[in-house]
């Protein structure tokens, strides 16, 4: 039965994307057919991000990008920048359903009650995140995100109130997914045909943490190797701090589970580690990734760093170039400070002027991409596995596209192949922002 059409855009994390996988999958399932978001749609579903002030500022832009698209069709707003700014958005007209975080499992019954009194009065369902104890999972058997690939989001809520971060605010306590659920929902999304899962969460390494048993990361990582169909596992963004040896052994003596780790640096000088309330100093840092090198050599690390955070001098930021530099990233994503009202480094003084956290941003990119240039020349004469992703044209020809077990982008030039399959390629150099290779 088809209940009308529904468009959706994501802005922010991958959890946000494995929300909007989820949203996208139970709107199926309940008979919505799924359009462009720059289309024509009865239902406008806006997943919003408050990280910056500039997410702020997309996730207004959309709602009111969606409300001047279609006048008559529901619009609905959630995230977390709905979770933080619920009542700036009842100013924003055309609205029709604001959903905070542990509301959304609820969204259909939401639309359902949008239908009935359009342009009668908005519905707000936003709860005390603070106060929201389980996982909340939106009712989903999960979504065909590209057809070999699916996030897996397993835990929600952060506890670690590093001191310019809003999203402990708007994502409330540390919940973990319990890990029949998890195994369940990974066998569902297996049985559709994926190939491989990314386990995601807002603050993954602190996976059972809020069981109150001997459950951890690495616990629902060896449970979820036992499934037969399993045929790539990746981890998310996880602390510095929280990663530990028995996990690490995993990853190296399991080729199901990916070498390749996200670990957040965010600043290589330790005074503004200090003042960031991060967990680690870089001592700390170094030894850890000597560490994971030594264990498992040919592992992609890759990380986030923020530069022009309050207080940061010219010394600081050099200090941390040249660190960030020495630890030699398979990537780096780079980005700069943003005053996040609420919390502590928004009143603190010495803050950094926009032209200057510019500059630094262009100055630590550099850096990012010799770095990764340096890492993907490791590769080169290697063979990897791709799972293949999605066919591109390239010099009049046809290439499959996929990434390797160490989230390279490759394209490789493969006959009688479809989509999802793990392909042995040696990889033979780098052309257009791409390693390419041949099939084995």
């Amino acid at each position: 039965m088809n209940k009308g059409s529904f468009a959706i855009h994501t802005l922010g994390c991958k959890v946000n994307q494995a929300e909007s996988a989820d949203i996208t999958q139970m709107l199926k399932e309940a008979g919505y057919q799924q359009v462009d978001f720059t289309g024509n749609a009865d239902i406008y579903i806006i997943n919003t991000c408050t990280v910056t002030a500039f997410a702020d500022g997309k996730s207004r832009q959309f709602i009111r990008r969606a409300v001047k698209q279609n006048p008559q069709a529901i619009v609905v707003a959630t995230g977390c920048f709905v979770q933080t700014h619920p009542h700036d958005l009842q100013k924003i007209v055309g609205v029709d359903i604001i959903a905070g975080l542990s509301e959304r499992a609820k969204l259909l019954d939401f639309i359902e009650k949008a239908k009935v009194k359009k342009a009668q009065e908005t519905v707000f369902a936003v709860g005390d995140i603070s106060q929201c104890k389980e996982f909340v999972d939106i009712p989903s058997t999960g979504h065909l995100q590209d057809r070999s690939r699916a996030f897996l989001k397993i835990e929600d809520g952060c506890e670690n109130y590093c001191s310019y971060c809003i999203i402990p605010y708007a994502r409330g306590p540390v919940r973990s997914m319990k890990i029949q659920d998890v195994l369940q929902k990974a066998q569902e999304l297996l049985n559709q045909g994926m190939r491989e899962l990314v386990l995601s969460g807002i603050h993954l390494g602190a996976y059972g943490r809020d069981f109150g048993q001997n459950i951890n990361l690495n616990t629902v990582v060896q449970k979820l190797l036992l499934l037969d169909d399993l045929k790539r596992l990746r981890l998310g963004s996880i602390e510095p701090d929280e990663i530990t040896d028995s996990l690490l052994e995993t990853i190296k003596n399991n080729q199901v589970l990916c070498p390749h780790l996200h670990l957040p640096l965010q600043s290589g000088c330790d005074k503004t580690l200090k003042a960031m309330q991060r967990k680690y100093d870089t001592d700390f840092f170094a030894t850890l990734m000597q560490k994971i090198k030594k264990e498992i050599p040919h592992i992609a690390i890759t990380t986030d760093i923020m530069v022009g955070f309050p207080g940061e001098t010219e010394e600081d930021f050099l200090t941390s170039l040249q660190f960030i530099k020495e630890q030699q990233f398979a990537q780096i994503h780079v980005f700069p400070y943003s005053i996040r009202p609420g919390t502590p480094a928004a009143t603190m003084p010495q803050q950094i002027a926009q032209e200057e956290k510019a500059r630094r941003v262009k100055q630590m990119e550099a850096i990012g991409k010799d770095s990764q240039v340096a890492y993907w020349r490791q590769n080169v004469g290697q063979v990897l596995t791709i799972c293949l992703e999605q066919e591109i044209e390239r010099y009049g020809q046809r290439y499959w596209f996929g990434h390797s077990e160490n989230y390279l982008p490759v394209m490789v030039k493969a006959d009688s192949c479809q989509r999802g399959d793990l392909l042995p390629v040696h990889i033979d150099g780098i052309q257009d922002n791409l390693l390419h290779g041949h099939s084995l």
